[in-house]
């Protein structure tokens, strides 16, 4: 693997991570159907509304049966595997090789082990030919590389005409963003994110926006914001509290303006061409 000093960092982070939570592969929690809109193996992702992100995703990039899809930052491949149940041909790139030992056994135990390649390779210098691609996508990897050059490798392996479509963090709620700065890593709340993670702020969304001009879109699909204080902060993670704050968010959706302060984004990229 060949990269930067950031995705250096990423791949000891990421490995580091997999042994910490290291699990047996083979489990049923590890499988994955054709209909799962979110990872079974982390049962919480729903009450943060990932299932609707995913089918924003999906539906962003359209039929990609028997077509060519990379898969950024894969992970343990959930993203990867989804995909090559709905009929893509994947190959699913990461920065860390203990991650992409569990990708491959799920992909084995979600029987498309012959759909899916998985490969040690940073975003910022993919090893692949120009416009190799039918579609790119990405589950949470572009807050943590260096979106310049990733977002102009995602560009040169994009088929003309093609799209990217990623799931990811943003940084546009100034009180998250705040939360995030003064109480996370304190207070017995957890620090989960890598030294080099970013969520997208305006910055971002230009620098994406030089590199795909007028083929950037932004969906909200839903308002993730107040169901972050029972998600991160233990005290509050009781059924009541959990739900209030759920209920709560659903109604802020309703007014169109407050929906980017969702931490949670489609990032939707068009590369322009026939």
């Amino acid at each position: 693997m060949s990269g930067t000093e950031t995705s250096e960092r990423e791949r000891r982070f990421w490995n580091e991570h997999a042994r910490e939570s290291a699990a047996d592969p083979d489990v049923e929690t590890y499988r994955v159907r054709p209909t799962d809109r979110y990872d079974p193996a982390v049962p919480w992702l729903p009450y943060l509304g990932v299932p609707a992100l995913v089918d924003v995703m999906l539906d962003a990039l359209g039929d990609l049966r028997d077509k060519p899809v990379l898969d950024l930052g894969t992970g343990t491949g959930f993203l990867a595997v989804l995909l090559a149940l709905r009929g893509a041909r994947v190959i699913a790139v990461d920065v860390s090789e203990e991650q992409l030992a569990t990708a491959r056994a799920r992909a084995r135990v979600s029987g498309v082990e012959d759909r899916v390649e998985f490969r040690e390779m940073a975003s910022e210098v993919l090893d692949f030919p120009s416009g190799a691609f039918a579609a790119v996508v990405g589950s949470f990897v572009l807050h943590h590389v260096d979106l310049a050059r990733a977002g102009r490798e995602i560009h040169r392996v994009l088929a003309p005409g093609a799209r990217a479509a990623f799931i990811e963090t943003s940084a546009r709620n100034p009180l998250l963003m705040a939360g995030r700065t003064y109480l996370v890593g304190r207070f017995g709340i957890t620090r989960a994110s890598s030294p080099d993670e970013a969520p997208l702020g305006r910055a971002a969304e230009r620098a994406l926006a030089q590199i795909f001009p007028g083929g950037v879109r932004l969906h909200y699909p839903d308002l993730l914001f107040l169901r972050m204080l029972p998600a991160y902060v233990e005290p509050l993670r009781r059924p009541r509290i959990m739900a209030l704050a759920k209920w709560l968010d659903e109604r802020l959706w309703r007014i169109p303006r407050l929906r980017p302060w969702s931490y949670f984004v489609v990032v939707e990229l068009r590369k322009p061409g026939a």
